[in-house]
């Protein structure tokens, strides 16, 4: 990871993370925890993060977010879900519960450090700056624009709920060999692929398909 000085956005630093430092990151997060399955399947994403960093909480948010991280001078002290999702039984609300959750893991597990107390005057001083609010359209950023810090926070809810050697194993019936021996995706076999990830990870199919894209490029 690395630093440079922000010229937009709420943060004075601007944090550069890898593709594969954040794939290493949260394999290596779940599998401290013991909540790195040997065989492609759901990831236990609520006892991870109840485990790492908090207990979530349920609130009352507008309809246009989804959560929100609150970060202290120590490190996150709430992570908050719009109660709405839970409420909701359908297979679709419960699983953007466990991405929401996995989005808000994200920012605790990446951005704690530009939240941290080191002396010199924050330029997040008031509880409203602190709060990272998440919205729709944040858990579904596929790029490197003006919000990179959801950008990584989506990086590292892919990583978390679909780790790249079980999304790999889980992808191997649709996998083929190109003349230079590299294994790809068959455009023809994206839906399908995109349907077994869904349901063996227990994520929506857009979520799954996002993996599918950072992995192979689609």
């Amino acid at each position: 990871m690395k630093i440079s000085r922000a010229t937009s956005g709420p943060y004075r630093d601007r944090l550069h993370y890898t593709m594969p430092e954040i794939e290493t990151l949260t394999e290596d997060e779940l599998r401290n925890f013991d909540l790195l399955p040997s065989t492609p399947g759901p990831i236990n994403i609520d006892l991870y993060v109840e485990q790492r960093f908090l207990i979530p909480r349920y609130e009352k948010l507008s309809a246009t977010l989804l959560g929100y991280t609150e970060f202290g001078p120590e490190g996150p002290i709430d992570i908050v879900i719009n109660e709405a999702l839970a409420s909701d039984k359908s297979i679709v609300a419960k699983r953007r519960v466990r991405t929401t959750i996995a989005h808000e893991g994200g920012h605790a597990l990446l951005h704690t450090i530009l939240h941290l107390d080191t002396g010199q005057t924050s330029l997040l001083t008031t509880a409203a700056e602190r709060r990272v609010m998440c919205k729709e359209e944040d858990l579904r950023r596929n790029s490197y624009d003006g919000k990179w810090w959801e950008y990584q926070a989506n990086l590292a809810m892919s990583s978390l709920l679909l780790p790249k050697h079980l999304t790999m194993t889980a992808l191997e019936p649709f996998l083929s060999k190109t003349s230079m021996g590299v294994r790809t995706l068959d455009p023809h076999n994206l839906t399908r692929a995109i349907r077994a990830l869904s349901e063996i990870f227990d994520v929506n199919p857009i979520v799954a398909k996002i993996r599918i894209q950072q992995l192979f490029k689609q």
